[in-house]
């Protein structure tokens, strides 16, 4: 098999060589930014020879047989046509950039304007739009992610990838300090109107930290680099069904570029309501009998924040920027009622055996914050070297306050205060070279280091003021991270591309519980990358690539301390956990139309010493428990294809489909060594699919309809129904688009929920959750400024100095 594919690849290698490239990108005059779907024709004479529409870079490539002297000429609705000619003799034809204007006479005619595109397409990630995004306007980063395909969002806030919580949360292609524990909070409390995209890498190369078996979701927030100042002010409202009050939102940013100087600042403030409902129904099977035990709550959920981020970077010369950059969020969570009804019964008789109310009220904070500074200097054409410093901080401080009242029996009610908090800092250090040996010809080589600190501790009281030591804990958490990593890239006939990489990482990680150090944990492991792409005639491209990941515990998968938040329902951490690794074969195809566009990719994950959450029913204490394991091997498969069209000037429409194979491995564990599990084997199917449709009734009236589906998946000891919802959002700009108000609906049918059932030897339970209902929003936007286009030199100089803002596998340089 190998030998067919390898006489296959050479045949068509040898078949295309014959062809004359001719390559180059499409600009627009005005902002010095890449245009899409512009179509670009070779002409000779009146004969149009072949042509082709740019991607989302601007660029195009166009084989023709003969040399000799041609016309280029690129044509897009609303600019002026430009020509220009070229002579091809050699077997790659550079033309360059080109750069169109506006056409203002056919502006002035056109009566209905294209819409911008919401997602454009690269082999190594996929990258959507969200500043088009009318469903999120209004809302939260955590809102946007929901609308993204292959994205999926829970009632808590967790977020997945392919079906996979060890994903990575990076913002302008940095971790800033979110971890498992604090991105659901920090993601509710950063608006949507600052994130201009979201990119989905899911087989970073080896430069790039290696975390997450599932891949990296890099959220890219708003920075206009034209000169002079452009800002935007914004207010909202939003109201989910059930809430004791509506939510609200404010919030600003501003751009400033004059000479050498590129200056941003956000700022927003962001409350929001949620009415939460859960119902739950478990049976412990005993020896005797059978112990039914129902749950179900409902609570107003409030929480709010600050959100701040603001920068600067200095064009030191022309080979050289200074870039200094601070992110921060301030949450304030608080539960205003949250009450849970338990009932106990055995199967069979008609009076329980325990009946009591449990009510909750949460208060406290959540500063987030990181400060960055980086350095970029070209050392000559063809090497340059970046350096970058950081340190972020996450600390949490809440209360918790517990009321438990008993409604029949012979008990005494209960009352708890508990406090819990944590503190986290995190230095981390890099160097990257890169180093252009010819045009086709890149090596990169890097180091990277991360320091981290971690403290965390709770304990309770109860209404007497007396301690309550069974709530005592206090977990000390220290790690060093040391990477090394190489890659080299090569293009070959102006149609294959090869990048491998190697890195090579050392970690140390050092925890104490309650003061007494656990066995230090340390390991050298290595992870590979390598890609191979080939871009056949007529908008066609192939590419196959593999990586090594990990997904390394920490935090409450560590952390011995018992959760006593839910008296039924009891988890802890396992501080014996380790690491577990994922290789990843993907193969994925895209081809380009005028006007459509289709990707298509087929994935393989073989995942060692997978971690699950694994429960079971602690007979003594009568509660079911929950802790994290390495519960051996996990494989996952999957078929992933995403169509854009763009059926007319005023409608667009994404639609995304996904099919996962999965198969858990059995395993066998004890806890306390006296509770013995058995984990069978599962296998199952599932599925997902979203719909994005954007409408532009006129110039300045546009609407977006959103639906997605998920079908039944499989989880540890259990499964997860099927799930499915619309939104719905409406925009309406006014004075020459400088204001703008936006309506939108989210879960239209009111179906935003999860349902999941979980199973032991001894015992059954069944879930539902509702982490929020029906909600509407209206929001305000007015945007102000005196933008000009730069220079050339200024905008490619100035490039230079931004944010690296992810992408596993950069295209060499034209």
């Amino acid at each position: 098999m190998r030998r067919t594919l390898i006489i296959i690849m050479l045949f068509a290698v040898l078949t295309l060589h014959a062809q004359h490239a001719v390559r180059g990108m499409i600009y627009d005059n005005t902002t010095r930014q890449p245009l899409d779907f512009v179509n670009v024709e070779i002409v000779q004479g009146d004969k149009v020879i072949d042509g082709a529409t740019t991607d989302s870079k601007g660029a195009y490539s166009i084989n023709i047989k003969q040399p000799g002297n041609y016309i280029v000429r690129a044509n897009f609705i609303g600019y002026k046509e430009v020509t220009k000619n070229i002579t091809v003799k050699g077997e790659v034809t550079n033309v360059g950039k080109l750069y169109i204007e506006e056409d203002s006479q056919q502006l002035g005619e056109v009566e209905v304007v294209g819409q911008g595109s919401t997602m454009r397409f690269e082999l190594d990630k996929k990258v959507f739009t969200v500043d088009q995004n009318l469903a999120a306007a209004g809302g939260s980063a955590t809102e946007a992610l929901e609308n993204i395909p292959s994205v999926d969002v829970d009632h808590e806030g967790n977020i997945s990838l392919r079906n996979s919580e060890s994903v990575e949360i990076w913002i302008n292609g940095k971790p800033q300090g979110l971890t498992e524990e604090n991105r659901a909070q920090i993601l509710q409390q950063l608006p949507a109107e600052s994130i201009k995209e979201i990119e989905l890498i899911t087989n970073p190369s080896a430069k790039y930290n290696p975390e997450g078996t599932a891949g990296i979701i890099n959220i890219v927030l708003k920075k206009d680099g034209r000169a002079g100042y452009y800002g935007s002010l914004a207010a909202g409202i939003s109201y989910p069904e059930g809430a004791a009050a509506p939510g609200w939102n404010v919030n600003g940013a501003i751009n400033f570029t004059k000479g050498i100087v590129d200056a941003y600042f956000n700022i927003g403030y962001r409350q929001f309501r949620m009415a939460n409902r859960m119902n739950s129904d478990r049976y412990n099977y005993r020896e005797q009998d059978t112990l039914w035990l129902g749950q179900n709550g409902k609570g107003d959920r409030k929480s709010g924040g600050l959100f701040l981020r603001g920068g600067v970077n200095l064009r030191l010369g022309e080979r050289s920027t200074l870039g200094i950059g601070a992110f921060g969020v301030v949450a304030d969570r608080s539960i205003g009622t949250s009450t849970n009804h338990y009932t106990q019964k055995i199967m069979g008789e008609e009076e329980p055996l325990l009946q009591y109310d449990r009510e909750e009220t949460q208060k406290g904070k959540r500063p987030n914050y990181s400060v960055n500074i980086d350095y970029a200097l070209r050392i000559d054409r063809r090497q340059d070297l970046q350096l970058a410093a950081s340190y972020r901080n996450h600390s949490s401080d809440e209360d918790k306050e517990y009321r438990q009242t008993y409604l029949i029996g012979d008990f005494d009610d209960e009352y708890e205060l508990q406090n819990q908090f944590r503190k986290n800092g995190k230095w981390e250090f890099k160097a990257d070279y890169t180093f252009k040996i010819t045009q086709n010809r890149r090596l990169e080589a890097g180091w990277n280091t991360t320091l981290q600190d971690q403290r965390s501790g709770a304990d309770a009281k109860d209404d007497a003021g007396n301690e309550l030591p069974y709530f005592y804990n206090r977990f000390d958490y220290k790690e060093q991270i040391h990477a090394l990593y190489v890659t080299y890239g090569d293009r070959f006939w102006d149609r294959l591309s090869l990048q491998v990489g190697f890195r090579g990482e050392y970690m140390r990680r050092d925890t104490k519980s309650d003061g007494t150090a656990n066995p230090t944990k340390d390991y050298w492991q290595w992870f590979p990358s390598a890609y191979l792409s080939y871009s056949f005639p007529h908008g066609h491209e192939l590419q196959a690539n593999y990586t090594r990941r990990i997904d390394r515990p920490r935090g409450r998968q560590i952390d011995p301390y018992k959760n006593l938040a839910d008296p039924e329902n009891v988890t802890f951490g396992n501080a014996d956990l380790m690491p577990q690794y994922t290789s990843s074969v993907e193969l994925n195809y895209l081809k380009t139309w005028e006007k459509h566009t289709l990707s298509a990719g087929f994935f393989y994950k073989y995942t060692d010493d997978c971690i699950q959450q694994i429960r079971y029913y602690n007979d003594e204490l009568n509660r079911m428990e929950a802790t994290y394991s390495n519960m051996g091997k996990k494989q996952d498969a999957g078929i992933e294809v995403v169509w854009k069209g763009r059926f007319s000037t005023w409608l667009q429409i994404t639609l995304s489909a996904n099919g996962y194979w999965q198969r858990l491995h059995a395993g066998d564990f004890t806890f306390d060594d006296k509770y013995p599990i058995h984990i069978k084997g599962q296998q199952t199917w599932a599925g997902s699919a979203k719909l994005n449709a954007n409408f532009m009734f006129t110039k300045t009236f546009t609407g977006q309809l959103t639906a997605r589906y998920d079908s039944p998946t499989l989880v540890a000891q259990g499964k997860r129904a099927q799930r499915y919802a619309i939104d719905l959002g409406l925009r309406k700009t006014f004075l020459n688009r400088q204001l703008a108000l936006a309506f939108n609906v989210r879960d239209l049918l009111d179906s935003r929920n999860r349902i999941q059932e979980k199973w032991g030897e001894n015992f059954y339970q069944k879930t539902d959750r509702r982490w929020r209902g029906r909600s509407y929003s209206m929001t305000l936007t007015w945007s102000f400024g005196n933008m000009k286009s730069k220079s050339k030199k200024d905008n490619d100089s100035g490039n230079r100095g931004q944010d690296d803002e992810g992408g596993a596998m950069d295209d060499f340089e034209e």
